[in-house]
């Protein structure tokens, strides 16, 4: 069975709903790729669409 990214992206909110503080997207700072993980940091919140577009939205990604 296809997937779409839209039913992976709901798959995967729908398994994080309620798991902890919150998300955050983020650079690995040893370079070694994303980390898509629970934080209490300030920025997570706690749905992982609103993680990835915050991620997004920052325009910080070393690709652009």
């Amino acid at each position: 069975m296809e997937r779409t990214d839209t039913e992976r992206i709901e798959a995967l909110n729908v398994l994080t709903q309620g798991y902890g503080n919150g998300w955050i997207l983020r650079e690995s700072s040893t370079g070694r790729g994303l980390r898509l993980h629970e934080s209490e940091h300030p920025d997570a919140v706690p749905d992982v669409r609103d993680a990835i577009d915050n991620f997004l939205d920052t325009g910080e990604t070393k690709n652009t």
